[in-house]
């Protein structure tokens, strides 16, 4: 059982680039940052999700002037006999031309103009890189038929956790229930933020596998004692140019305009991965947003359209970007292979078009067995029931649920799963998934003194984890007072139950008083097996982790160019660094009192430092300069 305390910092640059004050003015003209109907596409509208479409302005006599703006028709709403949604909208690429930004104190203001057939409300949204929702906002036009400015006040994105590498802009023209189609125009969009310059190409080589070369089919790698099995090209079709690059003098294999490329392994390179449980690549990129991986097994003819050829790809999902990702796929995810025998192709997808570098490809078996389920219960909760509101658990009197799974999930759930006697909820082929307490229902944590969200959780495959809450604010979802926050879970530990004791001053920017919705989402997206148990909010958690006190740890020079020194009065026993997208950067082990940690080689930027040690644990944030 591995048991988590989650500690949030609130850190507002970024370790993949260097970042200066900008301001965004989008125009939607010809030649600007913006101004390309591809960078824009709509969602949740009944249309297909068509790109929204840029056209002339409809009245250049009043407030605005300019030629060129966004139109969106809103269509008709469900509640209405459409199937178009209240929250149908538009938003650009991740990334895209309007590149990364987050924002600081100062700069709290963005300012909109619309010209609507209709009085109803704008919202307006910042997404980062790893779909996490930086804020959203609203405002509501008081003219129809002409241009009008609306400002939107923007200062509660500052102190979000999210507010980091921010990619996307979402903006929702008419957010109400629809009984006709609307048509919508937006133009001269203009915030101010620091832009983040996104490194290029890596300046680290990833970290070494560590895999025995006995349970290892190596594909590309330089790591020592490990034997290359052949192939008959890493590009064998698609558009991208391949290049072998070299990093901290270790080669790696550079795809630019990459949308997909095939690397192929035939006749006797054919791959028998029968006895391996595992597919590993490490990743960086500097733009992708989606990273697939599609296997093809020939069958046992060998041979492509033989009949018998089987193939499976799996999403990835939003890739953080300007670090080195090691991915870890269970070939048991692979669903649609009928075999593992003779695998001849490994199909990289990429989107959007952009430039991927990547090392250490190859199977592995570090277990001889998978386990895709658990073999003993989660953990018997020890709160007295009386500090307790249970969702699900068998040992507490559980509120009412209103859905475990809502009908616009994107997930498969059992909810008969047994182990040891003991019930749990089994989600698989997870993207995301909506539980909800609504109405009556609705779940009053800050009137009951709630302190903490607690869940258990244990699945075969995920390397990412994401609860969201949302609170509707007393009048349904989307009545104007919505607030919602999402954390994410990197450190997952496979094939154990995890225990998430998560304090709710973590989902900040939130209301507690009206909490109706519960997301659940992570990577691989589409792909994850997950198992819940133990769903509660509670006055105290179960963890009682003591940790260091102020007094205790010293660390210095902070900003430095070069060391950081950390010193505790207790034994430290373990320091993991981390950037800002939660990527290890290292491990140390010093079981000292004192640590010199070398930043001489990283980027310029904010990293975190996780300490643990006799004395407890502690997070703090170092600054390269």
């Amino acid at each position: 059982m591995k048991k988590i305390t989650l500690f949030i910092v609130v850190l507002l640059a970024t370790t993949i680039g260097y970042a200066q004050q900008m301001t965004y003015n989008i125009t939607f003209e010809p030649g600007t940052a913006g101004g390309d109907a591809g960078e824009w596409s709509t969602f949740e509208n009944a249309d297909g999700d068509n790109a929204a479409i840029l056209v002339a302005n409809p009245n250049t006599t009043g407030a605005n002037t300019s030629a060129t703006v966004l139109q969106m028709d809103t269509n008709i709403s469900s509640a209405n006999g459409g199937s178009s949604q209240v929250y149908a909208g538009l938003q650009s690429q991740q990334p895209g031309a309007l590149g990364s930004w987050f924002l600081e104190t100062g700069n709290e203001t963005l300012t909109m103009m619309v010209y609507k057939e209709q009085i109803s409300e704008t919202k307006v949204s910042f997404v980062n890189a790893t779909n996490g929702t930086v804020f959203q906002v609203s405002q509501t036009n008081t003219l129809t038929n002409q241009w009008e400015q609306l400002t939107f006040d923007i200062s509660a994105g500052i102190a979000n956790a999210e507010n980091v590498n921010i990619n996307r802009l979402v903006v929702f023209p008419d957010w109400q229930e629809r009984s006709q189609i609307n048509t919508n125009y937006i133009d001269n969009i203009v915030f101010s933020a620091n832009a983040i310059a996104m490194a290029t190409e890596p300046s680290v080589a990833p970290e070494a596998p560590t895999e025995a070369p006995e349970d290892v089919i190596a594909l590309y790698t330089e790591a020592e004692g490990y034997t290359l099995n052949g192939n008959n090209g890493f590009n064998q079709f698609g558009n991208a140019t391949l290049t072998v690059e070299t990093f901290a003098d270790n080669e790696v294999l550079k795809y630019a305009n990459l949308d997909y490329t095939g690397l192929e392994f035939l006749a006797e390179n054919l791959i028998d991965a029968t006895e391996m449980t595992t597919f590993h690549v490490d990743v960086w990129s500097p733009d992708t947003s989606d990273f697939k991986v599609k296997l093809v097994d020939l069958g046992a003819d060998a041979n492509f359209g033989g009949g018998d050829d089987t193939e499976f790809e799996i999403n990835l999902g939003p890739t953080a970007t300007g670090s080195w990702i090691a991915y870890d796929i269970p070939l048991a995810d692979f669903t649609g292979l009928s075999s593992m025998a003779h695998i001849g192709q490994i199909i990289l997808v990429n989107d959007p078009v952009g430039t991927i570098f990547v090392d250490n490809m190859y199977f592995h078996n570090t277990s001889t067995t998978q386990v895709n389920e658990p073999t003993v219960a989660a953990p018997t909760p020890t709160i007295a029931a009386t500090n307790v509101i249970s969702m699900f658990s068998d040992a507490y009197t559980n509120v009412p649920v209103n859905t475990w799974r809502t009908d616009w999930s994107s997930s498969t759930l059992d909810e008969t799963f047994m182990v040891e006697g003991n019930a749990a909820k089994k989600y698989t082929n997870l993207d995301f998934n909506g539980i909800e307490t609504t109405g009556a229902n609705a779940i009053d944590a800050a009137g009951a003194g709630m302190m903490y969200f607690h869940m258990n959780i244990w699945t075969p495959n995920m390397t990412t984890f994401r609860i969201k809450l949302v609170d509707f604010g007393g009048d349904g979802f989307g009545g104007g007072n919505d607030t919602e926050f999402e954390i994410a879970f990197t450190d997952i530990e496979i094939g154990e139950w995890m225990t998430l004791d998560i304090p709710l001053s973590d989902f900040t920017g939130m209301n507690q008083s009206d909490i109706s919705q519960y997301i659940i989402s992570g990577l691989p997206v589409g792909g994850g097996t997950v198992f819940v148990d133990n769903v509660y909010f509670s006055t105290t958690n179960t963890l009682s982790l003591d940790q260091f006190s102020s007094n205790k740890l010293q660390f210095y020079p902070n900003p430095t160019d070069a060391t950081w020194n950390i010193v505790s009065k207790t034994e430290i026993t373990k320091i993991t660094l981390m950037d800002l997208l939660g990527k290890k950067i290292m491990t140390l082990h010093p079981n000292s009192v004192k640590v010199s940690i070398d930043a001489s080689q990283l980027l310029k930027g904010i990293y975190v430092a996780k300490i643990e040690g006799i004395s407890g644990t502690e997070t703090i944030k170092l600054i390269k300069k």
